[in-house]
């Protein structure tokens, strides 16, 4: 309780697994909050290094048809 005109910062710590708008309500007062998935850093890495790595060995399969050919017209 609060003397009138009083003011006071309350703090407390809410956990939820699932993003959404959750609603909070103390007392006759209430109000929201919203949790928001985390950015998946992970898959964006893997798909890129994916893409990275068909591009590798697209260059090394052309270098090297391109470097036999070279040779089997040179001999």
């Amino acid at each position: 309780m609060l003397a009138p005109e009083v003011s006071d910062i309350l703090t407390f710590t809410g956990t939820r697994d699932i993003a959404g708008t959750y609603a909070v309500e103390i007392g006759d007062l209430t109000d929201e909050f919203a949790v928001i998935a985390p950015f998946p850093w992970g898959l964006v890495g893997g798909i890129v290094g994916g893409v990275l790595g068909l591009l590798a060995v697209a260059a090394v399969t052309v270098y090297f048809v391109v470097f036999h050919r070279r040779r089997a017209a040179a001999q």
